[in-house]
């Protein structure tokens, strides 16, 4: 059973040379060579799903649905008991944004929050958390940041512990995200069985994506996500794999509202800048979400050598349910969502499926 998450950087000097080389290739239109062997390319078909916006718990039942299928198959094929259809399951790339959302990875931290999560939920509960947490929260009220959900545009936000690795980050609309759930460990398909590996891949799409806009981007050392030659971040990378079936994966920031970022520490990263391909090109000469849609889909594509299947529009995560065979209403994995957040013993925020803000749930470690 093979098992990552990974939401820091795992840099590669020959690879962040030839990532800069790619993205200039693309520029230009010219080929470039491909990360993952291409010699199976014709048989690895790749199907990408476009969602719209979809709400952030919806889509995170949607990937363990499509993990559990996926996962489910792949024991059944290693204990020689496959069945028929298990490899007829596609390989998905969901893309898609989400309304304003801040998560935070499996041992993120409170003290990357720069508001009060107990403000939040309308309720200052905080029994059993450590004295520096607590030192931290009323550093946080005493400056006056706790927003209580507000957004800098008058919506609300919600927020969510997950099952990815990193740190905190924020998601929400024009930032352009990319959720690939794939088997790495099909027999005959295009992909390693690396998941090191399949990460480095991610960045490598996300350079070559930006690449094909005239953004010059590229790894930095010791840090997670793609950033811009200012040493601003402008993507950010948190991949999970279990079985050797991929979920989470990287969001762009498009045209999206930086201000957002402003009540984090974006990926627990102190003293450097967050940017857009708005900023970086200046509004007028930022292409729109689908445009960088397609970029992603044809990056995608070249870097792990395989087919794209002609993209879906879906009727949001319950469309892309149906279309998967799962129950469009998600229920099951909203319920183990929530379960597992009760489970965890830890400071979570979640909602199961409603469109109110979310209830603060602590509970003592077992």
């Amino acid at each position: 059973q093979g098992r990552l998450a990974c939401g820091g950087c795992h840099h590669n000097p020959g690879l962040a040379a030839w990532a800069m080389r790619a993205a200039r290739a693309a520029v230009a239109g010219c080929p470039q060579r491909r990360l993952f062997s291409s010699a199976r390319r014709a048989a690895h078909e790749v199907q990408a799903w476009r969602l719209g916006q979809v709400d952030y718990v919806d889509a995170w039942a949607l990937q363990r649905g499509l993990h559990g299928q996926r996962a489910a198959a792949a024991i059944r094929r290693q204990r020689g008991e496959a069945e028929a259809g298990d490899d007829e399951l596609p390989d998905v790339l969901l893309m898609l944004e989400h309304a304003s959302v801040y998560t935070m990875g499996r041992g993120a931290s409170v003290l990357g929050l720069q508001f009060d999560p107990t403000g939040l939920c309308g309720h200052g509960a905080s029994g059993g958390l450590g004295p520096d947490v607590l030192e931290h929260l009323e550093s946080v009220r005493a400056r006056g940041a706790a927003l209580d959900g507000e957004c800098a545009d008058g919506g609300r936000f919600s927020l969510h512990r997950c099952d990815r690795g990193g740190q905190v980050t924020w998601h929400g609309p024009d930032q352009l995200v990319a959720y690939p759930v794939l088997d790495l460990a099909r027999p005959g398909g295009a992909f390693a069985k690396d998941l090191h590996r399949y990460v480095e891949g991610l960045e490598d799409v996300v350079i070559a994506t930006l690449g094909r806009f005239g953004l010059e981007t590229s790894r930095l050392p010791g840090y997670p996500g793609v950033w811009t030659s200012g040493g601003r971040k402008i993507a950010a990378l948190g991949a999970s794999a279990s079985r050797w079936v991929t979920v989470h994966g990287l969001a762009i920031n498009v045209s999206c509202d930086l201000r957002a970022f402003d009540r984090i520490v974006p990926c627990g990263i102190e003293g450097r800048g967050v940017t857009s391909m708005a900023e970086e090109m200046g509004a007028e000469a930022c292409p729109s979400l689908p445009e960088v849609e397609d970029a992603l889909l044809a990056s995608f594509a070249e870097v792990f050598g395989v087919e794209l299947a002609s993209a879906r529009q879906m009727r949001g995560a319950a469309g892309a349910a149906a279309a998967a065979g799962l129950d469009p209403t998600l229920n099951a994995e909203k319920a183990a969502i929530a379960s597992d957040a009760v489970a965890g013993g830890r400071f979570d925020v979640f909602r199961a499926g409603t469109s109110r803000s979310g209830d603060l749930r602590e509970q003592r470690r077992a």
